[in-house]
């Protein structure tokens, strides 16, 4: 159990940490690729789509396993 906690604790951090990496460079990103402000938000969204994807599939699959003691 606890070590279920552990893996829970730390993916959820980096899936935080990835996301503010991502927001932090966006700047960089948008001069190094010469994007406008408004296409360079496609970033952020082109990170966040998989990710939401991500959780839903784990989600469903959580759901589908169930609670086991």
């Amino acid at each position: 159990m606890l070590a279920a906690a552990a893996v829970l604790s730390v993916t959820s951090f980096l899936t935080v940490f990835d996301g503010q990496l991502v927001s932090v460079a966006l700047a960089t990103i948008e001069r190094a690729l010469s994007l406008a402000p408004v296409n360079a938000q496609w970033v952020i969204t082109g990170y966040a789509i998989p990710l939401a994807g991500t959780l839903l599939l784990a989600g469903r699959l959580g759901d589908q396993m169930g609670h086991r003691r």
